[in-house]
């Protein structure tokens, strides 16, 4: 993600594994508040903003399903805050 947006300086959307850490907040961040997507209570197609361990900058994630050959992804997050895709 890093390479992607500070390397490349393009915006994108991705699926994000649910044993990432993410802290909720800039204060949970800065404290090293960190917690895997999978506990987090999120609302389907509903945005939310975190800050993923490991990157330089804030993302919106977003709870969706999507099924791939019988692989399953429940989260997909992009580093554009203005950018929702309909969320």
């Amino acid at each position: 993600m890093n390479f992607v947006k500070i390397t490349l300086e393009k915006e994108f959307v991705m699926p994000l594994k649910s044993n990432r850490k993410v802290a909720t907040s800039a204060e949970a961040k800065q404290n090293g508040r960190y917690q895997s997507v999978d506990t987090l209570e999120l609302e389907p197609m509903k945005p939310v903003t975190v800050y993923l361990e490991g990157v330089e900058f804030v993302l919106l994630l977003v709870k969706q399903v999507f099924t791939n050959e019988g692989w399953l992804n429940r989260h997909l997050v992009s580093g554009n805050q203005r950018y929702h895709l309909g969320w």
